[in-house]
């Protein structure tokens, strides 16, 4: 039997950047601790920064109301 499931996830573009060995050793107590990945880590902190600075994301927006069915 198989089981296919079907995930939406959105888009995302690849990046390459550098960071200091400290905020490195920092994120992986957490994804030992947590289990988080380090790529989530960081997006999540970038959409936190931005979110500071005023930046109105796409994810910001509210869902469209589902129909309710009868």
């Amino acid at each position: 039997m198989y089981i296919h499931l079907y995930s939406y996830v959105t888009p995302k573009r690849q990046a390459n950047f550098r960071l200091d060995e400290e905020l490195m050793d920092g994120m992986d107590q957490i994804r030992e601790k947590t289990g988080a990945p380090v790529s989530w880590q960081v997006r999540q902190a970038i959409r936190l920064w931005l979110k500071q600075q005023g930046v109105k994301l796409k994810t910001d927006r509210k869902r469209a109301a589902t129909r309710k069915r009868s």
